[in-house]
């Protein structure tokens, strides 16, 4: 998905709020309809055009009485990250999934997923599950961290670059902030 589709989709607030209902759990038209005060046929075109985006998946649900019924939900193998700071304009979409040469990096990491296996196979309790959940969450946390620092300083060195300073000024800057 390009930037352009990605801010586009994220450009309309009716869109926006779709998406915030999406998170929580599939819905249907007539639903979502109903919830934001939006005609069927607006929700079906914006459903429609997030879906060749890319953004969400529709599935079929039968009914006790009637036909089966679409249900819109978000693409669950799809993550947009959008940053936006001084000297930083960032948008990535990219797939979920887990990356082994990533796992040589972090220990941890490996240990969490290790575990998530583990509990799958052993058809983990609602406990289990709920600790590792709490345990990722630590993880993430920790690797925010560390984002914000790389982004920190990537952001100081484009700016420094940007003003075209020499190696001694960038050292000297490079500490005035820290």
């Amino acid at each position: 998905m390009s930037i352009e589709e990605i801010l586009n989709m994220l450009g309309n607030e009716t869109r926006r709020e779709i998406l915030s209902l999406l998170s929580r759990e599939p819905r249907y038209v007539s639903e979502l309809s109903q919830i934001l005060n939006v005609g069927q046929k607006a929700v079906i075109e914006h459903l429609e055009l997030m879906r060749h985006a890319g953004m969400v998946d529709a599935t079929y649900k039968k009914m006790e009485k009637g036909r089966p019924r679409k249900y819109y939900c978000i693409r669950k193998d799809m993550l947009i990250e959008v940053k936006i700071g001084q000297h930083l304009y960032d948008i990535n979409a990219f797939t979920l999934g887990i990356n082994p040469e990533v796992l040589e990096f972090s220990p941890n990491l490996e240990k969490i997923v290790k575990k998530f296996e583990s509990i799958l196979r052993s058809g983990g309790s609602f406990t289990e599950l709920r600790g590792l959940l709490d345990e990722i969450e630590n993880e993430k946390t920790k690797i925010n961290e560390v984002k914000r620092v790389l982004e920190y300083l990537s952001s100081r060195i484009r700016y420094l670059l940007g003003k075209e300073i020499v190696a001694e000024e960038i050292i000297e800057e490079f500490y005035r902030f820290i």
